[in-house]
């Protein structure tokens, strides 16, 4: 889906029974700040849902009577409006940040391995699954180039992407003595003379090599990348580093993520910086 459409807007109505919201967003950057029960993760599990799934259905834990998404080429998801839900009108990830317990776990374990214990385990054994497929998929497109009579610059342009996550997985994970092997069609990682798998990793590492994997195997396309506090479990630095480690790997991101941390916006995202309080309409 290379021509997927950005949300120009968002509009909640019945957020816990009684605030109405109309969120105005851009095509790059994205941030929901506010107070604690302000409604953040709330809107943005609705989103989730309703672009996800098969449309958003009221939770009577966190309510909200509607939401309406309208994108940029015209197009308009409305909760209210059956017709229009159902179908997966743009690409979208979400990256969820919470190091949950699995529920059914055995059953996930027949469907990955043993090694996924968590939530969190889950999401990364998705997205070592995707970075496998990725692989096989940039590795044909350049043999495809050689055999067509093509060049090894044409070749290196299109591993760009994978280098640079390369360089960005090391300079995070650096100061704790890992370094991403390259070599390997799976994330794996070296710690002295021991060979790593990405399970090895503490909670926070899993969490970034999800975030990172996720946007780079989307190859640059346009899309949307929904995150709920990705700040939790991160190091201090790798929240400063994060929107622009995004950024910089897939510059067509429309990222929409919500976070408590001022760190998350200490390099250059203030002004993309949006209130929950602010976001409130009259009806």
């Amino acid at each position: 889906m290379d021509s997927s459409p950005y949300i120009k807007q968002i509009e909640v109505t019945g957020l816990r029974g009684s605030q109405n919201i109309v969120w105005e967003l851009s095509h790059g950057v994205n941030i929901l700040s506010g107070i604690n029960g302000s409604g953040k993760s709330t809107l943005l599990q609705a989103l989730s849902v309703l672009l996800r799934d098969s449309g958003y259905r009221p939770n009577p834990v966190k309510p909200i009577d509607r939401i309406r998404v309208t994108f940029d080429n015209g197009t308009v998801v409305d909760s209210a409006d059956p017709a229009s839900v159902g179908g997966r009108v743009c690409n979208v990830d979400i990256v969820s940040t919470f190091d949950n317990k699995l529920k059914m776990l055995e059953a996930l374990q027949k469907l990955s391995d043993d090694r996924v214990r968590s939530d969190l385990d889950w999401q990364l054994y998705v997205a070592c699954e995707r970075f496998i497929r990725y692989q096989l998929r940039i590795g044909k497109q350049a043999l495809d180039i050689m055999m067509n009579g093509g060049d090894s610059q044409s070749v290196r342009e299109m591993m760009k992407g994978k280098e640079r996550f390369f360089d960005i997985v090391d300079s995070l994970l650096g100061q704790s003595g890992k370094r991403i092997v390259r070599g390997s069609d799976e994330i794996s990682f070296t710690f002295g003379h021991t060979t790593l798998s990405a399970y090895q990793l503490s909670s926070g590492e899993k969490q970034l090599i999800i975030i990172l994997t996720t946007v780079l195997t989307q190859d640059f396309k346009p899309y949307v990348l929904i995150m709920d506090e990705p700040e939790i479990s991160l190091h201090f630095d790798w929240q400063k580093k994060l929107i622009g480690s995004i950024m910089s790997l897939n510059p067509n991101v429309q990222l929409i993520v919500s976070t408590h941390s001022p760190a998350m916006i200490m390099e250059g995202w203030i002004d993309r910086v949006s209130d929950m309080a602010d976001l409130i309409v009259a009806e």
